[in-house]
């Protein structure tokens, strides 16, 4: 009988020692399973964050891409205007030259309107004296 009794208090001392890491046990399951519920959520959450960064990335490199387009677009009507001005200056120096000949051609003009009045005024008083 003492015998049955030392391995009744023995398996009583089991089954409280299986019974105290059963439930350590089921504390540290519901650690992990907060633990994994906290990871999960971080890691949606970075989940989004690269989405969002993603997103962000493609519209900054179309923005780059548009900048780029613009800056050609620019570039050529700068160049298209560089060549207008060079046709500006090309005319703008013909008439410049224009006008210069224009001015000669006046001032031997007035030259011989002044020569042709002083001959008429030579002639008229050549009339009156005969």
């Amino acid at each position: 009988v003492a015998e049955s009794a030392n391995e009744v208090a023995a398996l009583r001392q089991e089954l409280a020692t299986a019974e105290d890491t059963l439930s350590s046990c089921q504390t540290s399951k519901r650690e992990v399973e907060d633990a994994k519920s906290t990871i999960e959520a971080r890691l949606q959450e970075a989940e989004a964050s690269q989405a969002s960064l993603t997103k962000e990335l493609q519209e900054a490199r179309a923005t780059a891409t548009a900048s780029e387009t613009s800056k050609a677009e620019l570039s050529q009507k700068v160049s298209e205007a560089n060549e207008r001005v060079a046709a500006l200056q090309i005319q703008v120096t013909t008439s410049e030259d224009s006008l210069s000949s224009c001015q000669s051609s006046k001032t031997a003009l007035e030259a011989g309107l002044q020569n042709l009045r002083e001959r008429v005024v030579t002639l008229v008083q050549s009339y009156q004296v005969d």
